[in-house]
C-alpha cells in the first residue's frame, strides 16, 4: 500500500494564480504504467497458483474419496452376504456421498487434460463415476424392494427358515410379483452399469491414479456381475417356480466325456414340477428306457453324420440334441419327448421349458453341500462324474440291478443335492448361487423357455446357448463325439485364431489342436472320432485346409473329404477325423472373410466374436490379430499379451464367450 503524507499548504503569492492543491497527495508518486505492474505481477502469480494447485488439491480429494468408495463398495458386498441390510443401506447413502464429491472434483481438473496420460485417467474416472451412479442407484431401488419384502429385518437363518413354509414362500412370491416393475428399473439401471464398465479398457488406466482406479473398478465389476444375474432371476422368480398356476421342466442331462453340439449326449433325463414354489413332483429316467418303446414305430431319418459315422438308421431323443443353436435343439427335445411319450401310451406331458445340465454343474454343488452318498455310493465334486459312469456303466452289473433300472441312483441324489440346498444356512446358499453363477455363465447349464418372453429374459442374459448373430467377424468351434466313448474327458483341445491384411481383404487362419492324453481302456476311451464342424462369417471363401501330426502336413480333399454349408446365418466348414491315442493332430482352416467385415475395418473398425461350444472345460485361445495400419484403441475383457505397433496378441482360454476390438 502507498502511505498517504499531509502537505502543508503553499503560500499564496501575489504573482499565483493556480488553485491551491489538495490537503492529501500521495508522497513519490510513480508514473501509471509503474502503477499497473505492480498489480499484474501478484495477479498472474495467484492463477498460476491456482492452476497447479486446484487439480492437485481436486485429485488428492478425488484418491482419498476414491479409496472410500471402493471400500464401501466391498462392505456392501460383504454386508448383503451377512443379511445385514441396515449396513447395507447406511454404506449405500456413504458412498453416494463419495461418489458426488468425486463428480464435483473431476470438473476442476481442467488442465490435467492438457497432459495426456493424466488425461486417460480423467476420462477413465468419469466413467467409472457414472458407472458407480447407476449402480448404486439400481442397488437403491433394490434395496427399497427388500424392505418391502420383509427381508431387511430379522435374523439371516431364521427368515430362511420361514421361507421353508409353504404359506409364507407363496407371500413372498407375491410380494416379488408385485414388485415386478421396479425391479426391472433396478435390472435397467445395473445394466446401464455393466455396458459402461465394458466401455473402459484397463489399458487404459494410467498415471498416478492408476492403482486405486483398478482397485475400484474390479469391486465394480464383480458387484454389477452378480446384481446382472440376480435380478432378472429375482423379476422373474414367481412365474419360473409356478405362482398359482404349476409349472414343468424337462431337464435333460448331457454327458460332457461325450461332447455333442449343445453340450454332451443326453444319457438320461428328469421332469420336475413347481406348485406355489413348492417341488411337486420330481421324475428321473435313463432315455433309453423312452427311447426303445419308439423303435419301429418313429420313423426319423437322423442327421447325415450319425447316419455316417454311428450307423445310426433312426433318430430319437437320446440324439435330439444334434443343433448347434440351444433353443433349436431344445424344441426338438419337446418333439421328441412328445412323440415318444405317445408312443409309450404315456399321457400327455406340457413343458413350460427344456433346462440342460452337464456334470461339471453337479460337482460345483457337491463342493457347496459336502459329499452325497446315496446307495452305498460316495460322491464328492472330485469324484462326482467317474463315479456316476461306473456305477452306470458296470457296477450295477455286480450289484444284480436290472440294466433298465441302472441309472436309478440319479432320483435319490438329486432329490439329496435339492434337498441340502433347500436346508442351507445362508453362506451355502449363497454358495450355491455362486455355483450357479459360474455354470450359467460358463454353459454347463442351459435354459429354454416356452414362454416367449421369459426366454427373451434368459437370452438377453446370454443363458439360453443361442449361436448368436454377428455383422463382423466370428469364430465357434463345434465338436461331436461320433461313437469314441468317453474320450472327450481325456482331450486336450487349443485354438490358434490369425488375422492378416492380404492383398485388399481380411484372410484368417484357424488352428485347431487335439491332445489325446491317455492309452486305450476298455469300454471307456478309445481313438477320438469327432465330427467338427467350425463356424465362420457367412460368406467367407475356403482357401485350403490340412492336417498335421508326428507324420507331417497332410492337404484335405475340398470336394470329397470336407463339407461346406450354411447353418444360422453362418458358413460352416465340416470335418470328420480321428486322433490315436497318446498323439496329437492340428486341423487347419485358411479363409478369406466377406466383404462385409472388411468394409468395416476400412470405416475403422474390426470385431471379432469367440463363441465357446456348450459343456466343454474352456479350450486355450490365443488371437494373433495383424493389420497394415495401427490400431487406435483397442477393447477386450482382457489385457493382450502384445499391443504393439499394427499387432495385437491375446492369450486367453474359451471359458465364456470372447469378444476382441481393435478401433482405427
Amino acid at each position: 500500500m502507498t502511505l498517504l503524507t499531509p502537505v502543508q499548504p503553499a503560500q499564496p503569492t501575489a504573482n499565483d494564480g493556480q488553485p491551491e492543491p489538495s490537503y492529501y497527495q500521495p508522497e513519490n508518486q510513480p508514473p501509471k504504467k509503474a502503477k499497473r505492474r505492480r498489480w499484474i505481477l501478484p495477479v498472474i502469480s495467484l492463477i498460476i497458483l491456482a492452476i497447479i494447485l486446484s487439480p492437485i488439491i481436486s485429485g488428492s480429494v478425488i484418491i482419498v474419496k476414491g479409496i472410500s468408495l471402493s471400500q464401501r463398495i466391498e462392505k456392501i458386498t460383504s454386508a448383503a452376504a451377512s443379511n445385514d441390510w441396515p449396513s447395507v443401506q447406511g454404506e449405500l447413502a456413504d458412498a453416494s456421498g463419495d461418489l458426488a464429491v468425486i463428480s464435483k472434483s473431476l470438473g476442476y481438473l481442467g488442465p490435467v487434460f492438457w497432459f495426456p496420460p493424466l488425461s486417460q485417467s480423467v476420462r477413465v474416472s468419469k466413467k467409472m463415476s457414472l458407472a458407480a451412479s447407476e449402480m448404486l442407484s439400481g442397488y437403491s431401488e433394490t434395496l427399497a424392494i427388500l424392505e418391502r419384502l420383509q427381508l431387511t429385518t430379522g435374523d439371516a437363518g431364521q427368515l430362511i427358515s420361514q421361507l421353508g413354509e409353504p404359506e409364507k414362500k407363496k407371500s413372498f412370491l407375491r410380494a416379488i410379483a408385485e414388485s415386478e416393475a421396479e425391479l426391472k428399473d433396478a435390472r435397467s439401471k445395473i445394466r446401464q452399469a455393466k455396458q459402461t464398465i465394458n466401455s473402459i479398457n484397463e489399458e487404459d488406466f494410467s498415471g498416478v491414479f492408476k492403482d486405486r482406479l483398478l482397485e475400484l473398478n474390479h469391486n465394480l465389476v464383480e458387484l454389477v456381475d452378480n446384481s446382472e444375474i440376480a435380478l432378472p432371476i429375482l423379476e422373474n422368480l414367481p412365474e419360473l417356480v409356478g405362482l398359482n398356476q404349476s409349472k414343468t421342466y424337462l431337464f435333460v442331462f448331457q454327458n460332457n466325456m461325450e461332447l455333442r453340439p449343445t453340450g454332451g449326449f443326453i444319457g438320461s433325463y428328469g421332469i420336475l414340477t413347481f406348485k406355489d414354489g413348492e417341488i411337486s413332483d420330481l421324475l428321473t429316467d435313463d432315455v433309453y428306457n423312452l427311447d426303445k418303446l419308439s423303435i419301429g414305430k418313429l420313423d426319423v431319418l437322423p442327421p447325415e453324420p450319425l447316419q455316417k459315422y454311428m450307423g445310426q438308421k433312426n433318430w430319437f431323443l437320446r440324439d435330439a440334441n444334434w443343433y448347434t443353436d440351444w433353443p433349436t435343439s431344445a424344441q426338438n427335445i419337446i418333439w421328441f419327448f412328445d412323440r415318444e411319450r405317445e408312443n409309450a401310451a404315456l399321457p400327455y406331458q406340457r413343458l413350460d421349458g427344456v433346462i440342460a445340465l452337464t456334470p461339471d454343474f453337479i460337482a460345483n454343488l457337491l463342493k457347496v453341500v459336502g459329499p452325497v452318498t446315496v446307495e452305498g455310493v460316495t460322491f464328492t465334486d472330485a469324484n462326482f462324474a467317474m463315479e456316476l459312469e461306473k456305477e452306470v456303466e458296470r457296477n450295477y452289473i455286480e450289484k444284480g440291478i436290472p440294466k433298465e433300472r441302472r441309472k436309478s441312483i440319479i432320483g435319490p441324489l438329486t432329490r439329496e443335492l435339492i434337498s441340502r440346498i433347500e436346508n442351507a444356512d445362508l453362506p451355502d446358499m449363497l454358495q450355491s448361487w455362486l455355483a450357479f453363477k459360474k455354470n450359467i455363465e460358463e454353459k454347463h447349464i442351459l435354459v429354454y423357455l416356452t414362454e416367449p418372453q421369459l426366454q427373451q429374459y434368459f437370452s438377453d442374459q446370454n443363458w439360453s446357448g443361442v449361436l448368436k448373430d454377428s455383422e463382423s467377424d466370428y469364430l465357434l468351434a463345434i465338436d461331436a463325439n461320433m461313437a469314441a466313448w468317453k474320450t472327450d474327458s481325456v482331450m486336450k483341445k487349443s485354438i490358434d485364431y490369425r488375422l492378416a491384411e492380404v492383398n485388399g481383404g481380411l484372410v484368417a487362419r484357424t488352428a485347431l489342436t487335439y491332445e489325446h492324453q491317455s492309452e486305450r481302456v476298455p469300454y471307456f476311451i478309445r481313438e477320438y472320432r469327432d465330427y467338427l464342424q467350425l463356424y465362420v462369417p457367412e460368406g467367407s471363401q475356403l482357401l485350403s485346409a490340412y492336417w498335421s501330426d508326428q507324420s507331417g502336413r497332410h492337404q484335405i480333399d475340398l470336394n470329397s473329404q470336407l463339407e461346406i454349408k450354411k447353418n444360422f446365418g453362418k458358413t460352416v466348414f465340416a470335418y470328420f477325423f480321428t486322433v490315436e491315442p497318446k498323439s496329437t493332430r492340428t486341423i487347419v482352416f485358411e479363409y478369406e472373410l466377406p466383404d462385409s467385415v472388411w468394409q468395416q475395418y476400412r470405416q475403422g473398425t474390426y470385431k471379432l466374436l469367440a463363441q465357446k461350444q456348450p459343456g466343454t472345460v474352456g479350450h486355450d485361445l490365443k488371437v494373433d490379430l495383424k493389420f497394415n495400419r495401427s490400431p487406435r484403441s483397442y477393447h477386450s475383457e482382457i489385457m493382450p499379451e502384445r499391443a504393439a505397433g499394427k499387432q495385437l496378441i491375446w492369450q486367453t482360454n474359451l471359458n465364456i464367450d470372447r469378444e476382441f476390438k481393435a478401433d482405427f
